[in-house]
């Protein structure tokens, strides 16, 4: 009687073994290349005030993004512990270089609310930013 339950046996755990390994959670970068973003406002902490510019970031690729009509100019994606770190070189909207924290789900879902953005080499001022996805 052994003999014969065996072969169930095994076909069952190769069966759970292929079930589970079907199921593993595949983590991906998110990607900011060919999207378009649109900045309805920021706040300015120095200043204690907001403005609404409208101004369009274009992510033209992997490492270049343009703002409105301007020279295009890069930006990096880094992944930071289970956040993403944005580098935004010469960010025209806050005259200087620039940095966020932000994650994949934000990146997909097209909206960002009240970020963080701060300055690369420290000191100036920290901006939070509202920004919208339209393409």
């Amino acid at each position: 009687m052994k003999h014969v339950y065996t072969p169930l046996l095994l076909t069952t755990s190769t069966c759970l073994l292929l079930l589970l390994s079907a199921c593993k959670k595949i983590r991906f970068k998110p990607n900011l290349s060919e999207t378009t973003w649109v900045i309805a406002r920021y706040d300015n902490t120095q200043t204690n005030s907001s403005e609404f510019p409208m101004d369009t970031i274009y992510f033209l690729d992997n490492e270049n993004y343009r703002i409105n009509s301007l020279t295009p100019r890069t930006y990096r994606l880094a992944k930071k512990g289970k956040r993403f770190r944005l580098y935004i070189n010469d960010f025209s909207t806050f005259s200087g270089d620039y940095y966020t924290h932000i994650t994949s789900a934000t990146i997909n879902e097209g909206d960002v609310s009240d970020l963080g953005v701060h300055p690369w080499a420290g000191g100036g001022p920290r901006y939070y930013i509202w920004m919208t996805r339209i393409q």
